[in-house]
């Protein structure tokens, strides 16, 4: 649970960061049209750019206006002429056999999963999925086998010659 609330607070950081780099890109065009320096804009333009990709491997180019846009992982577009967003919904508890969320973009009437192109790249979302999603899973299933094998040692204590049922691990049924 403690992954999926960092990658939701990262991926509204994401979303903020594009959100604003979104209103530099409308300045920067209006200025370049008007024939204005850009250059303190497109400053501040490219330090968000970094911050993003500080958080997932994003690609960037700029248009004939001075306006960029950005490719999330995997070429999905994330900002041209509209800032499409990125979401995501956090699970509180997680228990066996639950189905993780995955990091979405929604074109209007499609959403696509963003999750396996971030987590196939570089940034601290990629690090985040990869933990909730590769080794958490495995250092679960490895503290269940030593669990069992624990309860399984220690099911019955020979003392004096007999055999003794401990039932240190049962749950609430007795089992």
């Amino acid at each position: 649970a403690d992954a999926d609330a960092r990658i939701s607070d990262q991926v509204a950081e994401v979303n903020t960061a594009m959100a604003n780099i979104d209103s530099l890109n409308t300045e920067i065009g209006q200025r370049k049209a008007l024939g204005q320096s850009t250059a303190d804009l497109r400053d501040q333009r490219d330090q968000l750019l970094v911050q993003v990709n500080e958080k997932m491997s994003i690609t960037s180019f700029e248009r004939p206006n001075g306006e960029i846009t950005v490719l999330a992982p995997g070429g999905n577009l994330m900002l041209d002429d509209t800032r499409l967003p990125i979401s995501f919904v956090a699970t509180n508890t997680f228990v066996a056999g639950n189905t993780v969320q995955p990091i979405q973009i929604s074109t209007g009437s499609t959403t696509v999963s963003i999750s396996a192109d971030v987590s196939a790249g570089d940034g601290s979302l990629a690090g985040l999925l990869r933990i909730r999603d590769t080794l958490l899973p495995t250092v679960q299933t490895a503290l269940d086998d030593l669990a069992f094998e624990i309860a399984t040692n220690l099911a019955t204590v020979s003392v004096g010659g007999v055999n003794e049922a401990v039932n240190l691990f049962t749950d609430a049924g007795g089992t």
